[in-house]
């Protein structure tokens, strides 16, 4: 799974790239797409950052490339990279970046510009989908260049850590074990 955000889409591979560079599959027509993330059941989950969203694919390898189910509210207006971005509330995805997926099947999700991190409980169950903010602090936003702050996320082997990076300040953040975030 490849993001190409100037092409505003996602390539997915089955097969090796050194044997073949031609996508399977490809889901379009996202707007400045930053990460992907991809469940146990083979459904994937991409930022769609300038739409302020992230949008599930069930099983688009095995299915079609239509988005099945969004999260967040939708386009509010704020360009991520032009636009004084609102303070994160309980449940705003202003320009989600990257994803990450626990086996629980919680998703989560971080937004460089608010410097949170948000998690949307049973992404593939739940009804509604709330993105609870989980974590907003200072170390998750950047004062340095460029303007990126929570902008990778990755868990460790156990999944007893969630790694942060922060890209504009240089450094990687071990957030406290993931599973104490709030309900």
């Amino acid at each position: 799974y490849l993001v190409d955000e100037f092409h505003n889409r996602i390539l997915i591979y089955q097969t090796p790239l050194s044997t073949d560079t031609t996508p399977d599959k490809v889901i379009g027509g996202l707007s400045a797409p930053r990460g992907v993330a991809v469940d146990a059941l083979g459904n994937v989950y991409a930022s769609d950052s300038e739409s302020d969203m992230v949008r599930e694919y069930d099983t688009p390898l095995v299915g079609d490339t239509t988005v099945d189910r969004n999260y967040g509210s939708g386009s509010d207006g704020v360009d991520c990279f032009n636009s004084a971005v609102p303070a994160p509330t309980q449940t705003s995805l202003a320009c989600p970046i990257d994803l990450a997926i626990d086996r629980a099947g919680n998703l989560y999700v971080s937004d460089s510009f608010q410097g949170a991190i948000f998690r949307i409980a049973n992404a593939d169950t739940c009804s509604p989908c709330i993105a609870s903010l989980v974590a907003h602090d200072p170390l998750l936003a950047t004062a340095g260049f460029p303007p990126f702050g929570a902008n990778g996320l990755a868990f460790n082997g156990d999944e007893s850590a969630l790694f942060i990076a922060n890209t504009g300040d240089d450094r990687i953040l071990n957030v406290v074990p993931y599973y104490s975030f709030p309900e």
